[in-house]
C-alpha cells in the first residue's frame, strides 16, 4: 500500500513538472518572431511565426491562424486551412518543432516529421531544416487615434476588406469577398486585442516606412494601413509581400484577421463613421469590392 501510494507521489510530481515546464515554454513563446532574410529560388523572404494564446500564424504572413500546443519539448502546429473558390484544403495535418532552445531573444526550432520538413523545402539555402527566430520588439511608443486598413481582391481568393479602428476600439468594417463577413458592420476590440495591435505598431519605425512598396510579379494582392497620432498620419501600401519591412507583414496580417475575433453586429450607418474612405483609392491597384 505505501509502495503504491510513493508510486502515485512520484507520476504526480513528474506529471506536475512536466505541465509547469511546458506553461513556461508557453509564456516565452508569445509573441512575433523572424528569420533573417535568405533566399529561395525566386526571391529573398523571412520566416513568421506569431504565438497567440491558443493559436498561431507559421513560416508566411497571410491565411489562418491555427491551433498549437506545447507538448515536452515539441511545438505542435496544426495545418492551416486554405478557404478554395470550391472547396477548403488544409487542417488535417499536425507539424512537429522541436524547441531546441528559447531565451526572451531568440528561439531555435527543428522540424522532426517528415511532412514539416517539407515545409521549408523551397530555401535554396540548406540550414539542415533549423529555424533561427528572433523576438520581434516594441521599440517605439506611437499612440494611434485612428487607424485605417485595406485589402484588394486578386487573381485567387484574396479577401478584400477596407476598416478602421479609433482609439477607444470602436471597429468599422466593411467586407468583400471571399471574407467570412459580407457587409457592413460595426464592433468592439476587446482591451487585449486593442493592446496587441497597438504593440505591433510600435514595432515599426513608422517615418521611415515608403508610401508604397512593390513586388516584382503579378497577380497579387495590395495591402495598405494608414496610423493618424495626435500630429502625424502615416500611410504605407504593399502590392505582395517582398519589399515592405517584416514588421508591416505582420501588422497587415494581424488586421488583416482582426475581424475574426470581434463581436459584429450590421451596421448601414457604417461609412459615415469612416475617417479615411479615401485612402484606398491612392494606390493603383484599389480594392475592388467597392462599386
Amino acid at each position: 500500500m505505501k509502495i503504491s501510494i510513493l508510486i502515485l507521489i512520484i507520476i504526480g510530481f513528474i506529471s506536475c513538472s512536466k505541465n509547469n515546464h511546458e506553461n513556461e515554454l508557453h509564456e516565452q513563446l508569445i509573441g512575433n518572431w523572424k528569420t533573417d532574410f535568405f533566399k529561395t529560388y525566386t526571391k529573398e523572404t523571412a520566416f513568421i511565426f506569431s504565438f497567440r494564446d491558443s493559436t498561431c500564424s507559421y513560416l508566411l504572413p497571410y491565411g489562418e491562424f491555427s491551433e498549437y500546443w506545447i507538448s515536452g519539448d515539441t511545438l505542435m502546429i496544426k495545418e492551416k486551412i486554405y478557404h478554395g473558390r470550391y472547396e477548403d484544403l488544409g487542417g488535417a495535418l499536425t507539424f512537429k518543432f522541436l524547441i531546441d532552445s528559447i531565451t526572451s531573444e531568440h528561439l531555435t526550432l527543428k522540424p522532426i516529421t517528415t511532412e514539416t520538413k517539407e515545409l521549408l523545402g523551397y530555401r535554396s539555402d540548406d540550414d539542415q531544416g533549423i529555424i533561427n527566430l528572433t523576438k520581434v520588439k516594441v521599440s517605439f511608443d506611437w499612440k494611434p487615434e485612428r487607424i485605417a486598413y485595406y485589402s484588394s481582391l486578386c487573381y485567387g481568393v484574396c479577401p478584400g476588406m477596407y476598416l478602421e479602428i479609433d482609439s477607444a476600439g470602436n471597429f468599422y468594417f466593411i467586407g468583400g469577398s471571399f471574407t467570412e463577413k459580407i457587409g457592413n458592420y460595426s464592433g468592439t476590440l476587446s482591451p487585449d486585442i486593442f493592446n496587441r495591435v497597438v504593440s505591433e505598431i510600435n514595432c515599426i519605425e513608422l517615418d521611415s516606412l515608403k508610401q508604397y512598396y512593390e513586388a516584382s510579379w503579378t497577380d497579387d494582392q495590395t495591402c495598405g494601413v494608414l496610423i493618424q497620432t495626435t500630429d502625424t498620419i502615416y500611410k504605407s501600401s504593399a502590392y505582395g509581400f517582398d519589399e515592405e519591412p517584416v514588421e508591416l507583414r505582420i501588422l497587415f496580417h494581424t488586421l488583416m484577421e482582426l475581424y475574426k475575433d470581434v463581436e459584429l453586429k450590421e451596421d448601414s450607418l457604417i461609412e459615415d463613421k469612416f475617417l479615411f474612405q479615401n485612402f484606398p483609392y491612392e494606390n493603383i491597384p484599389p480594392p475592388p469590392y467597392r462599386k
